[in-house]
C-alpha cells in the first residue's frame, strides 16, 4: 500500500500541473522515449514486487519502497526530478503518453508470458 501511495505522490501532482504552464509545453523530454518506456517498465515490476509480498514485511525498514524506485532510476541514471518533469512534458501530449504506456503494458506481458513458461505454468506457442 506504501507503494501506490508514494506512486501516487509523484505522479499526481504533475498531472494536476499540466495546464499550469504552458512554456513547459515547448520542452523537450528530459528522458529519451525508449529509455523512458524501460524506466516505466521496471517502475511498474518494482510496485508490483511491492504489492505482491506480505504485510509483515514491508514493517522491514530495509524494503522501503522510494528506495527500491530510488535504484531504478540510478539504473537509468535519471533523477527523481528528471522522471517528474518527463511525465509533465507528457502530459501536454497524452496520444505519445498513451502509446508510451501501451508499450510498457506490453513489455510487462511480454515479460510475464516468459517467466509463466519457464516457470511451467504455461505452455510454449506451436509453430
Amino acid at each position: 500500500m506504501r507503494q501506490i501511495v508514494w506512486l501516487l505522490l509523484l505522479i499526481v501532482p504533475l498531472l494536476f500541473s499540466c495546464n499550469s504552464d504552458k512554456k513547459k509545453e515547448e520542452q523537450q523530454p528530459i528522458i529519451p522515449k525508449e529509455k523512458f518506456i524501460r524506466l516505466l517498465t521496471d517502475i511498474h515490476k518494482t510496485d508490483g514486487y511491492f504489492s505482491s509480498i506480505k504485510q509483515n514485511l514491508i514493517n522491514d525498514t530495509t524494503l522501503n519502497p522510494k528506495n527500491f524506485f530510488g535504484e531504478v532510476f540510478h539504473k537509468y541514471g535519471v533523477t527523481n526530478k528528471d522522471f517528474q518533469a518527463t511525465i509533465l512534458y507528457y502530459c501536454y501530449r497524452m496520444d505519445e503518453f498513451e502509446i508510451i504506456y501501451e508499450q510498457v503494458v506490453q513489455n510487462l506481458n511480454q515479460e510475464n508470458d516468459s517467466l509463466q513458461m519457464i516457470t511451467g505454468k504455461k505452455k510454449m506457442p506451436e509453430n
